[in-house]
């Protein structure tokens, strides 16, 4: 066997100068990386995740250069060495992308919620941006390419041959692993992590108001003794002889991104007109401000003290527990990707799920139809009591409708596409911030069409009978923003707009409670159902069908997407907002009004409404 089967690196000129490109491409992406992030170098945590990443670039330029078995031609290690520079740079430009989009590097998860932020239209994707994208590499490959020709021409001799070698094949194994372990190396939760999600208008977990994070400090003691109480609590469950004095068929209704403001006849007449027969808390909120933390207070009782754990450790939640053991069967209807987003499912459902139904793939008020179709036209299957969980998505950005719709105008959407990830912050920002009114107008006629299929769903199950024997909640699972404290969309801060929710409980007696949150939906279902059997609390929620002034608070918090965890809550109870970090010392950082207006300076009264807020980190009984 020739040399030059032996070891494809013949050419030690051209060796070498592929050992500099493939270290420059490493630098200049690991640059890239950070460009936008506000991360400082000196940090030592900054600097090693930038020498893995350098390390990562220049073992793919390296392989690409190795990656053929046959006598090598000059003109194919330049080309071939181009073309691995490029997509290096490709890859480098899409990850810096998807983080500021979705707060987590490019793997199989983060691909799959990026096709659906593509596919939902979230993320205008069109033709000439793919064309664009293409030049570019296209650009970059020929650049690189002829880099590689010009430096390949610079002579080396026997021992820079061996030495290019040796430092290759370690440069390769280096890369590699660093490449494998940079998710390792960068955890989501540091606070360098965090400083590259605020990137996007729109982001969906950025914390706007840059208070620091870290993965270290999450709560306290309390905090991992009231989950292994819960894990106690699902071995007593199991085994506990429960009963209810009713069981009556249960339905949710979450609606995607419906502010408490959006309840009033112009825009709602639909929905106005079922709160005559219904109850309205006067202040309802999110357990966080994004879907993950909200869907899981108002199936598992609980609030966002306890969500990370939850993530790690998934299991289904104790009230679908307590309804399996009392007859119930549990059907899920989504119009969105909520079966497969950001592992939500698994973590609150988690095999507690009979039937899951998705429709199929189209715009999300033809698939809002579909589900509210499904969920009428399955109620005569089977026999027994049954839980569901029907979600309406048309409210969610980018807010659709069908054209008779579209009765505020002129609207529209933010129109930001592929390429304004790679543009400074502050532009994006602003452009997005012009368009702020038509962005509104389309969510508007967005309400307006969830409104008529909500009634229309009412009045199916008064026709088919069903409406007396259901409790009902209808409730939006966080809020949006449009700009009203500086930011759109939901997942940025814990102002009004994007905590306080729609929320109408239908079947069950008056409200007692003038504040509530999701968490207290299964504990005021348990108590109007007589529930009884249970062999210790599980839940932090409170039953609203009596008033209990030393518990009248609720508590929201940012959301988390990934392994992305943020310490900021907020505690809203007796004319009061205060921001606090839950953090050992659990200190405030803030308090407003309930507008969100700046106090001058913290009341006397605050010191009790947080202790009330810690409070709730606390399980309750089911009933009151």
């Amino acid at each position: 066997m020739s040399s030059s089967l032996r070891n494809p690196l013949v050419r030690p000129p051209t060796l070498l100068a592929t050992l500099g490109l493939a270290f420059g491409t490493g630098l200049f992406a690991a640059t890239l990386h950070f460009r936008q992030s506000g991360a400082h170098a000196s940090a030592p945590r900054v600097v090693l995740v930038l020498v893995a990443y350098f390390l990562a670039c220049a073992a793919v330029v390296i392989a690409a250069r190795l990656a053929t078995t046959r006598p090598d031609a000059a003109l194919g290690a330049h080309v071939r060495t181009g073309v691995a520079a490029a997509l290096v740079l490709g890859f480098t430009l899409l990850d810096l992308l998807h983080f500021q989009l979705f707060k987590r590097h490019i793997d199989a998860a983060a691909l799959h919620l990026g096709w659906q932020a593509v596919r939902s239209k979230s993320i205008a994707v069109g033709l000439p941006d793919l064309l664009a994208a293409l030049l570019a590499l296209c650009v970059l490959g020929l650049l690189a390419a002829l880099a590689h020709a010009a430096l390949s021409r610079f002579g080396a001799g026997s021992r820079s041959e061996q030495l290019a070698r040796a430092i290759s094949g370690f440069t390769l194994v280096l890369g590699l692993l660093g490449g494998l372990l940079r998710e390792r190396l960068w955890d989501e939760d540091h606070v360098e992590a965090a400083r590259l999600a605020r990137a996007l208008p729109f982001a969906s977990n950025a914390d706007a108001r840059g208070a620091e994070l870290s993965e270290r400090g999450f709560g306290g003691e309390l905090d991992a003794a009231v989950f292994a109480e819960l894990g106690r609590a699902r071995a007593a469950l199991g085994t506990a002889s429960l009963s209810a004095r009713t069981r009556p068929d249960l339905l949710i209704v979450h609606v995607e991104s419906l502010r408490g403001d959006m309840v009033v006849p112009e825009l709602m007449p639909g929905l106005v007109a079922l709160g005559k027969e219904c109850h309205t808390p006067q202040r309802h909120y999110a357990t966080g401000n994004n879907t993950g933390s909200a869907v899981f207070g108002l199936v598992s009782g609980l609030n966002g003290f306890q969500y990370p754990a939850a993530r790690k450790q998934r299991a289904t939640a104790l009230p679908l527990v307590v309804l399996k053991r009392l007859g119930y069967r549990v059907f899920t209807h989504f119009a969105n990707n909520l079966r497969t987003y950001d592992d939500v499912f698994e973590v609150v459902f988690a095999g507690g799920v009979d039937q899951s139904f998705v429709p199929a793939d189209g715009p999300s008020e033809q698939m809002d139809r579909a589900v509210v179709q499904h969920y009428l036209g399955s109620l005569g299957e089977g026999t027994g009591p049954r839980f569901d969980y029907l979600v309406l998505d048309s409210t969610h950005y980018d807010y659709a409708y069908p054209p008779e719709y579209e009765k505020h105008v002129p609207s529209g959407t933010l129109a930001l596409g592929l390429r304004d990830g790679f543009i400074e912050d502050a532009e994006v920002a602003a452009r997005a911030k012009e368009r702020a009114q038509l962005v509104k107008n389309r969510y508007l006629n967005a309400v307006g069409w969830v409104d008529a299929q909500l009634s229309e769903l009412v009045a199916e199950l008064k026709a088919k009978n069903r409406w007396a024997s259901t409790l009902v909640v209808i409730v939006g699972d966080h809020g949006e923003a449009f700009w009203e404290h500086g930011s759109f969309g939901h997942g940025m801060g814990l102002e009004e707009e994007q905590i306080r929710v729609a929320s109408m409980f239908c079947g069950v007696g008056p409200l007692a409670a003038e504040v509530s949150s999701h968490a207290d939906v299964f504990p005021t279902w348990f108590a109007h159902m007589g529930l009884s059997g249970v062999p210790g609390p599980f839940m932090n929620g409170r039953s609203l069908l009596e008033r209990r002034p030393e518990a009248e608070v609720a508590v929201s918090a940012m959301g988390i997407t990934g392994a992305f965890s943020s310490r900021r809550f907020v505690a809203v109870g007796s004319g009061l907002k205060l921001h606090f970090d839950n953090s050992p010392r659990l200190p405030i950082v803030s308090a407003t009004d309930l507008d969100d207006r700046a106090l001058g300076q913290v009341p006397d009264d605050a010191e009790r409404v947080l202790a009330q807020a810690l409070a709730t980190k606390l399980l309750r009984s089911p009933a009151p």
